[in-house]
């Protein structure tokens, strides 16, 4: 499917595969997209408003600069996507967090803005998230295993039980974050003595 204006004709779409679709620097608002697959597609600087993602996976497509005004992403899984540059603090997320359902794997995720949002299972599985905004975030029991997380900001943040095994160049501050029964891998974890101006030797 390859039309210019695919998502015209009707407002909602239900167990539909998008494969190959380039749809860049358009808008759409309104649609509702249940389990739906989008393979390979261009959405760069698309901007989706009002929009309804539920059950959907996005493999191997480019999000760069996507709008989510309004948008809401329940059970939605990205694999293996290009999603810089996205604020997904402009997206409709439940207060609860319950229903708050995004998987990130394998994607590039630099320079994300998630401040302030209730994830409370988000995931990031061996990804690139250079210079991402998690402040004020709730990401208890988030897992950010294998991921790279330069310059990454976390302050305020809930950070419970989230597992960072193997994550790496994070700088997190236990002085100033929630970081109760999380984990964390050696040698990595060392830097989160950072804060507690202390000198370890050998």
């Amino acid at each position: 499917m390859n039309t210019t204006a695919p998502f015209d004709a009707v407002d909602e779409f239900t167990d539909q595969s998008f494969k190959r679709l380039t749809y860049r620097v358009q808008a759409t608002e309104h649609k509702t997209f249940d389990h739906c697959t989008f393979t390979r597609c261009s959405f760069s600087e698309t901007a989706f408003s009002f929009c309804s993602f539920r059950e959907c996976t996005f493999t191997d497509c480019d999000l760069r600069l996507m709008k989510v005004k309004g948008s809401s992403f329940t059970n939605t899984v990205f694999v293996k996507c290009e999603a810089s540059y996205i604020n997904w603090t402009e997206g409709a997320w439940a207060k609860s967090g319950l229903l708050n359902s995004v998987q990130f794997t394998e994607c590039n995720l630099s320079y994300c803005t998630f401040i302030g949002l209730t994830l409370k299972k988000f995931s990031a599985i061996k990804c690139t998230a250079h210079d991402v905004d998690f402040s004020e975030a709730d990401l208890a029991k988030a897992v950010f295993t294998g991921t790279d997380l330069a310059e990454s900001r976390f302050l305020n943040t809930n950070l419970t039980e989230a597992d960072f095994t193997h994550a790496v160049d994070y700088a997190i501050s236990p002085l100033v974050n929630k970081v109760k029964k999380a984990k964390f891998s050696l040698p990595q974890a060392l830097s989160l003595l950072a804060a507690l101006e202390i000198t370890i030797v050998e």
